[in-house]
């Protein structure tokens, strides 16, 4: 079975040259959209990714950023449009927050004109979920958490596949200590990661990176990053801010970097 994760973009609220951080987890024949950037630019990064829009059937939300949320709105209509025309069987469902979910639903309403509003409850359902909340997507097995942000209400989520690998997201923030419970033993972390500008040449100068990597996944500011977790040693003391797995690891990994076109194993640092 295809398993990737493909990253749609890295940048933050106001990048003109890449995507707002965005991402998908294909999984077989399934696809899990993780937030939508801020417009309808996810319908291109979606196409260039070779995603196609009637398989993706599920889709989480983790705060009500616009540089998160307004491109769900673009996500929408293109569902709904594609239900219209016969091109899309079954339902898409969104996850989500009790708050984010009403947010979802007033721009839509403000938004979309009545031909796309009349799937939204019908088959395009959006679903509240709570901390600690459990349900099952594109053939894994969710748990969603609150990351407890100071900025907006905002949840992750931690992805078990068939298999036992896990697959952790932190939202739209770094790891804090709260989230452990949720995001130990996960064999894959994505997590908000930036650099000093001071620092930004030193970090794309890395032989491994690429022209289309280091533009689209290691935006010089502001990347969301993948991290192999090492196992959480028993008795171990986190110090807040310095958890384990941020120190520097070693590992080899082999991502389809469907952006940009190529596979290739590769030792990051």
């Amino acid at each position: 079975m295809e398993r990737n994760l493909i990253m749609l973009g890295t940048g933050n609220a106001m990048v003109t040259k890449c995507y707002n951080t965005c991402f998908a987890v294909q999984n077989g024949e399934e696809y899990l959209l993780v937030d939508a950037g801020g417009g309808n630019g996810i319908l291109g990064r979606l196409e260039e990714a070779g995603i196609p829009v009637d398989k993706i059937r599920y889709m989480f939300v983790t705060h009500a950023h616009t540089d998160h949320v307004l491109g769900v709105v673009w996500v929408i209509r293109k569902v709904a449009a594609m239900m219209r025309a016969g091109s899309y069987e079954g339902n898409f469902k969104i996850y989500c927050h009790e708050e984010l979910a009403d947010t979802i639903m007033q721009l839509c309403r403000l938004t979309l004109v009545r031909k796309f509003t009349c799937f939204l409850g019908d088959r395009i359902l959006i679903k509240k979920v709570k901390d600690g909340g459990e349900k099952k997507a594109a053939g894994m097995v969710l748990t969603f958490f609150d990351i407890h942000s100071t900025k907006t209400k905002q949840f992750g989520f931690r992805a078990c596949f068939e298999d036992g690998m896990v697959l952790s997201c932190l939202g739209d923030e770094p790891y804090k200590e709260i989230t452990r419970p949720y995001v130990e033993g996960s064999d894959w972390l994505l997590s908000e990661a930036f650099c000093l500008d001071r620092d930004k040449e030193s970090i794309t100068a890395r032989p491994w990176m690429r022209e289309g990597w280091r533009r689209s996944f290691m935006c010089p500011i502001w990347c969301c990053t993948i991290r192999r977790i090492p196992a959480w040693k028993k008795g171990r003391k986190v110090t807040a801010g310095k958890p384990p797995f941020l120190s520097a690891v070693r590992f080899t990994c082999r991502l389809t970097w469907k952006e940009s076109g190529y596979e290739e194993e590769k030792t990051l640092i």
